[in-house]
């Protein structure tokens, strides 16, 4: 089923249990309303066209009380989707066909018998039943998946052809890149990272930002911050042990070393991971004894809470808030969206 039938499902699903009913749509006469938020070949949508496209959306983002950054992520998806329509329209128009007809092509969506017991056949435990009890669905499933691919790559097509210009800003905030760095000091984009080393999704997300340093060696600029949570007893500890051995020059070995051994935290891992790191480790434990971060790691703490950090991992994007272990992708497009902008 696609989005949009369970975008649909859970807008009923929220009138229900709300029984009040709120318009989200921005007023046509205002300023910010005409605003343009995109162009396709210099032809501008407004900010009033993309939310009349995406009503139902915002009305369910009213609904949860969307917060400005996760408002700005739903347009964002929505107006991909509107700029996706326009093109189609235009192409399909020019062909003298119905937009369906045109991402259909001439050869349509059959599919062969031996595609529908192909498909039972590697997903028979998962479904159950017997292959007649399933054939028509598995039909309809593998039509859409292919109208879907077909579309997709009709759009990639049609992009190349188009000038698209995306204007619609993204909200940001103001936070101090304070902290180790990783990454040319002049990169144009900077990622402030707030974790936690005893955050699971924290470790999960480790290994993309490496990949991102990677393939952006001179133009992002990594920094981390800790956001050590109250609940996790040895995140601060961790945190303490980190700041140390970056005293003495080797915060990212010893950063690398926690998240390879999350599990084992207790005071005497935490000395073992210096020892690994070839510290001073007299001079480590007195650090550690003495505390001599407490302050930096409360700060950071503090200016997370009140830039709007709820949770770990957050990230920082040259303003731009990204919460969550999110895809290599998502955090590619945002980057490459910040060069771009950075070359206007």
């Amino acid at each position: 089923m696609s989005n949009r039938f369970y975008r649909a499902l859970l807008l009923v699903c929220c009138t229900l249990f709300t029984l009040q009913c709120v318009s989200v749509t921005t007023p046509s006469n205002t300023k910010e309303s005409q605003a343009p938020v995109a162009e396709i070949d210099g032809k501008a949508i407004s900010l009033h066209e993309l939310d009349e496209w995406a009503k139902d959306a915002l009305f369910n983002a009213k609904v949860q009380e969307l917060n400005q950054y996760e408002l700005y992520d739903l347009r964002r998806e929505y107006l991909e989707e509107l700029l996706t329509e326009r093109m189609l329209q235009g192409a399909a128009s020019q062909a003298d066909v119905s937009t369906k007809e045109y991402v259909l092509g001439k050869d349509g969506t059959a599919i062969s018998e031996n595609e529908i017991v192909d498909f039972y056949q590697k997903n028979a435990e998962a479904l159950g039943g017997t292959l007649d009890q399933w054939h028509d669905k598995i039909r309809e499933h593998l039509e859409v998946e292919k109208y879907d691919q077909r579309k997709a790559e009709l759009v990639e097509q049609l992009k190349a052809k188009h000038q698209i210009r995306i204007l619609l800003e993204a909200p940001r905030i103001t936070v101090a890149a304070r902290g180790a760095t990783r990454g040319p000091d002049n990169a144009p984009v900077t990622i402030v990272e707030f974790s936690d080393y005893q955050c699971r999704f924290c470790l999960s997300v480790h290994p993309t930002l490496k990949k991102i340093l990677e393939n952006y060696p001179d133009q992002v600029r990594l920094v981390y911050r800790h956001f050590a949570i109250p609940g996790h007893t040895r995140a601060k500890p961790a945190a303490h042990a980190a700041e140390c051995a970056g005293a003495q020059g080797k915060f990212w070995e010893y950063h690398d070393a926690i998240f390879e051994n999350t599990s084992a935290l207790a005071d005497a891992d935490l000395e073992k991971f210096a020892k690994a790191a070839k510290l001073d480790v007299p001079e480590y434990r007195r650090c550690m004894k003495e505390n001599r971060f407490a302050k930096k790691i409360e700060q950071d703490f503090a200016d997370a809470e009140a830039s709007g950090v709820q949770g770990t991992p957050t990230f920082v994007i040259n303003g731009r808030i990204l919460t969550g272990a999110k895809p290599y992708k998502t955090f590619e497009k945002i980057i490459e969206e910040e060069l771009a902008r950075k070359h206007e």
